[in-house]
């Protein structure tokens, strides 16, 4: 058996833009006063349309736990949301309306016009509403969410409930007219890409999305600022750039960090201050967005394992699902800090959050604790060779990359989870989003979870591979597991493989003894 594989040992379900004094750009939750209606509402956006007795409700929301928590089959359909949205319309400023998620399509209505649609239950999404705001400042804000079964939705299967509603919160973002754009697939708008990192240097390429809603064409100034944690600037760059009017485009920085103090996982999660600013030719900020950057680099060698800032790193750690007990999946801050507690009790060095995009808010917990994060769309069991279902796979990959590739502890993006003999054939639909994901990032691997060697070129495409393996539990014996590993150690493109799966789920309201399947 190969001891230097990466080890993810068993499966078991166990924001970050910051407003600043320095800008003009406003953050409000628009969690509270929301009234629901489980089922299909004719006329639901409109103004006219009674909800008084709708159940008020406050997000996080979602519906379809209980039953599920009981072993019942759970409603999946149509559900509709409703709030006012009364503010004052101001001047100069552009208003744009962010979801957390939702499950699993959401149309978004202002006034009784369809503004946008997401379909996919897992990644962020973001709508400008500035021209469909009233100027008496009464708003209606209405939204259908439907966690039907589509065809063109990952996942088509899998043994986890798929819950429905605005299960993550909402919010209103209030930039001025030129501002870092919050609509590029739900993304910060910015990117901070490690393009070489060492032990004495660290080169970063800065891409911005840089929109602007003026008339005429306009001379900015924009910057990009290293701080320690302490606010003392470690290296800061500035360029002059010409904004094209009613646009929205890509602007570049690049800059150099001088012996560096990594981001060096479990022992030392060392987070820098990133911060990127627009501002006039005279100096007035416009927009400023603050992000945590760790720098660190690793090496996947299928011999040695896993390497991280040039040194051994043991990977073991455990598999996350999102849904909390009573709670399905609208669970709180709070909730997500007791899993990254139970982590760190465990001593675990990484998570695979299985099998979907899990909350911004989780992955930067895992920055700060030092976790290593396996993050995947939700490619369960079955794809379809359809135009339909790949664009909306390529998009809830483009949602998760885009949306979290500032992350330093994230360092795979999986394709994929268990792709079998029920699916259509995968492998033009997987090599399109390996494709996909090599050119949105690519400093970081592909990986995708399989149990099957029936498609051995499947399991191939992407760069690394982890096996569900579960020898004496569903089938075979527990002896058997380092044989297995072994006939899979060079069954990936470049021989790097993990053990994603293993063993026996743990259920803490189960008592039983050598029950039926349970490894003797």
């Amino acid at each position: 058996m190969n001891k230097t594989s990466i080890l993810l040992t068993a499966f078991i379900a166990f924001r970050l833009f910051t407003a600043s004094a320095h800008t003009p750009r406003e953050w409000l939750s628009l969690n509270e006063g929301w009234r629901f209606q489980s089922a299909d509402v004719a006329d639901g956006e409109k103004a006219g349309t009674d909800d008084s007795h709708w159940e008020q409700v406050t997000l996080p929301h979602n519906w379809g736990w209980q039953d599920a928590q009981q072993g019942k089959k759970n409603y999946r359909g149509p559900g509709w949301y409703r709030r006012a949205l009364d503010m004052p319309k101001e001047s100069g400023k552009r208003y744009f309306l962010k979801f957390d998620a939702a499950s699993l399509v959401a149309n978004v209505y202002l006034n009784g016009t369809l503004i946008g649609e997401h379909r996919g239950g897992f990644g962020a999404f973001c709508f400008e509403i500035t021209r469909g705001l009233s100027d008496a400042g009464t708003n209606l804000l209405a939204v259908r969410v439907d966690n039907s079964r589509f065809p063109d939705i990952a996942p088509l299967d899998g043994d986890f409930s798929i819950y429905g509603g605005l299960y993550r919160p909402v919010h209103l973002i209030t930039p001025g007219e030129e501002n870092f754009s919050p609509t590029d697939h739900g993304s910060p708008g910015v990117v901070w890409r490690q393009t070489s990192v060492t032990q004495t240097q660290a080169v970063l390429d800065v891409t911005v999305q840089i929109s602007t809603d003026r008339a005429k064409r306009s001379s900015l100034k924009l910057s990009a600022i290293i701080q320690d944690p302490d606010g003392k600037t470690v290296v800061t760059t500035e360029s002059d750039i010409k904004v094209a009017p009613r646009d929205t485009a890509p602007y570049y920085l690049d800059l150099k960090i001088p012996q560096p103090h990594l981001w060096s996982g479990r022992p030392d999660p060392y987070l820098y201050r990133a911060i990127v600013e627009l501002r006039t030719t005279n100096d007035v900020v416009l927009d400023r967005v603050e992000q945590p950057l760790g720098l660190r680099y690793y090496l996947i060698d299928p011999d040695r394992g896993f390497f991280l800032n040039g040194k051994p790193y043991h990977l073991h750690g455990v598999n996350r699902h999102q849904d909390f007990m009573n709670q399905g999946w609208a669970i709180s801050e709070a909730d997500m800090d007791t899993d990254i507690s139970l982590l760190k009790e465990i001593g675990a060095t990484v998570v695979r959050c299985a099998h979907y995009q899990h909350s911004d808010y989780f992955y930067n917990l895992c920055d700060r604790a030092g976790i290593l994060v396996w993050a995947e769309i939700p490619q369960v069991n079955i794809v379809r060779d359809t135009p339909e279902f790949e664009n909306t796979s390529r998009n809830q990959l483009l949602d998760l990359i885009r949306q979290n590739e500032n992350h330093p502890s994230i360092f795979t993006w999986s394709l994929g989870n268990e792709i079998g003999s029920k699916s259509d054939d995968p492998h033009r639909e997987l090599q399109d989003l390996a494709a996909v994901a090599q050119g949105e990032d690519p400093t970081r691997p592909t990986i995708e979870a399989t149990m099957t060697d029936a498609r051995p070129q499947m399991n191939r495409i992407t760069d690394l591979l982890g096996w569900n393996i579960y020898p004496g539990w569903y089938s075979g014996d527990k002896n058997d597991y380092g044989r297995m590993l072994d006939a899979r150690r060079y069954s990936s493109r470049n021989g790097g493989f993990s053990v994603s799966e293993y063993g026996a789920g743990a259920n803490p309201a189960q008592h039983e003894q050598n029950s039926r399947g349970c490894p003797r």
